[in-house]
């Protein structure tokens, strides 16, 4: 087996370098930026093609580029999953094989700890009032999981105010109910042979993993059994040591660095970060002790604006241009409280925006419109976009006869979504499931009568698909996207400040790689809103 590693820094496209040597491996044909024929191989079916990233949404990206570029269908590229998804197959497991919330709170109030995180609710969802489980001992436990070192150790990592003695309580309760009961999501990911009850994975030849940074310790053991089971050809691992921001999750940065290869190239030409904000990010890199030396040179052409030292009050004078500009606009930060004040300040002055990927309600049924309208001119639709159009379609009742008759319908393509399934829907489908298929405004019940005059509106203007060009989100949640302006704020907490004063450790590295991934984000312009009470990033 050939072993192939590259390191991908801000916007050297490293996802697109892997989709070209799968779509050189599909076509047998490889061309240069100038469409002349550069190399030849002979064409690998793609069933024995591999590609795992982490997150669904990368997967998605990735297999539609494939199918776009290569000529190949949906069902040809059967292994381009989650490392989860590949896993769940691998261990034999079906939706009623892994817990869910319910079952942890009734393990954790079995074991005698009814009230120790619980349900609360979602702040990060600002339409939704749903609850989910989030207790800080669980948390804890999952991340020993997926580092595969023991409690102590990972508390020692990641302390919390939780006694030691209950965590170790909830583990030890944990594992006695998952000898004989329903599995965790850690379960997911085997890490020895005898826990692969199904191996059809097999059929892969050639195995890509994009965002490899981000893998867990389980993960690179998973990665080393299916190398040997399937006696691959080809395994090639795509990441940005820099970049490497989810160690409280479990990802291992020391395995993705460490990681054993034939073959080495760092991607030398971003094409996305102008000179100026390459500067900035260059001092950023030298305050990270633990990485792998590498160099790559900014974006052609413009070379971008940087602004170092923003003060908040003034970001309302450029609520003009965003009213008037297709052009996106980040703001970030390192906690969802520091946006808080602008979400009220954008919302008085009448500028639509994203928090945290969800959009206000309107937007959603904005997006729905969108796609009964792409359903009805192509026919088909995605199972994730199906689910978006049946979500607003109230229930079928004797007021409302015109309702959704079959609304289990959608957990069940919600089910094979999480099973990492990508399923389109036709019309037929959508028949299946309401009385009548008509106009959206008749359909779509829940909305209001303002909203849907502002809907028609869009409607006539063909502006339906125009999306809030305004981003809030945090540094982790902004990883792998990119804007045209980016205002980052600089401001940290106190334990974020501590980290910072660690210099050399594990958790002031991996504050700058936070900070660092947020300051990257940009194609044009860069502004730093710092603390005023000094509470920040000092560069």
């Amino acid at each position: 087996m050939k072993t192939y590693k590259i390191y991908g820094p801000p916007g050297t496209g490293k996802t697109q370098f892997l989709i070209d040597e799968v779509k050189f491996k599909l076509t047998g044909k490889k061309y240069d930026k100038n469409k002349k024929l550069i190399d030849t191989c002979t064409t690998v079916p793609p069933q024995q093609i591999g590609y795992a990233s982490f997150t669904k949404e990368a997967v998605r990206v990735a297999t539609k580029r494939c199918v776009e570029y290569c000529g190949v269908n949906y069902d040809d590229l059967n292994y381009f999953r989650t490392l989860h998804s590949l896993g769940y197959e691998a261990r034999g497991f079906n939706p009623d094989t892994v817990m869910q919330d319910e079952d942890y709170l009734a393990v954790f109030e079995a074991a005698g700890f009814p009230y120790v995180g619980g349900y609360q609710y979602d702040s990060s969802n600002l339409d939704s009032s749903r609850e989910k489980f989030n207790d800080p001992g669980l948390s804890l436990i999952n991340f020993a999981a997926n580092r595969m070192i023991p409690l102590q150790e990972a508390i020692d990592l990641r302390p919390t105010e939780e006694p030691f003695a209950d965590i170790l309580a909830k583990q030890e309760a944990l594992a006695k109910f998952c000898e004989d009961g329903k599995k965790t999501f850690s379960h997911m990911i085997p890490t020895e042979s005898k826990h692969i009850v199904n191996d059809s994975f097999k059929e892969i030849k050639y195995l890509f993993i994009d965002e490899a940074q981000d893998l867990s310790t389980t993960q690179f053991k998973f990665i080393k059994l299916i190398s040997q089971r399937a006696n691959l050809k080809e395994l090639w691992i795509a990441g940005d040591d820099d970049q490497a921001i989810y160690p409280f999750n479990g990802a291992d940065v020391h395995a993705f660095r460490n990681f054993k290869h034939d073959h080495k190239e760092v991607l030398a030409q971003s094409y996305r970060v102008p000179r100026k904000i390459h500067e900035y990010l260059n001092n950023i890199y030298d305050k990270i002790t633990y990485r792998e030396p590498k160099k790559y040179t900014y974006r052609n052409g413009d070379p971008g604006s940087f602004e170092p030292d923003l003060h908040e009050s003034d970001i309302s004078q450029y609520y003009p241009l965003i009213n008037s500009s297709n052009e996106t606009f980040l703001f970030a930060a390192r906690n969802n409280s520091i946006l808080d004040d602008l979400r009220v300040d954008l919302g008085q002055n009448n500028i639509d925006f994203r928090y945290k990927d969800h959009m206000p309600i309107f937007f959603e049924f904005k997006e729905a419109v969108c796609h009964l309208k792409i359903l009805e001119k192509n026919g088909r639709l995605e199972g994730k976009d199906f689910v978006n159009v049946l979500k607003r379609i109230p229930v079928q009742t004797k007021k409302n006869p015109d309702g959704i008759k079959k609304y289990g319908y959608q957990q069940k393509i919600i089910n094979k979504m999480e099973e990492g399934e990508i399923i389109h829907y036709s019309m037929t489908d959508l028949k299946a499931c309401v009385t009548e298929v008509k106009d959206w405004s008749q359909m779509f019940k829940h909305i209001g009568s303002d909203d849907t005059i502002r809907l028609k509106e869009h409607e006539k203007n063909n502006t339906l698909e125009k999306k809030p060009n305004v981003i809030l989100d945090t540094y982790h949640g902004v990883k792998g996207a990119e804007y045209d302006h980016s205002f980052v704020f600089k401001r940290v907490n106190q334990i974020q400040q501590e980290s910072l004063g660690r210099e050399g450790s594990q958790d002031c590295d991996n504050e700058w790689r936070a900070y660092l991934v947020a300051c990257s984000r940009s194609k044009h312009s860069l502004n730093i809103l710092p603390d005023p009470k000094g509470q920040q990033y000092d560069i």
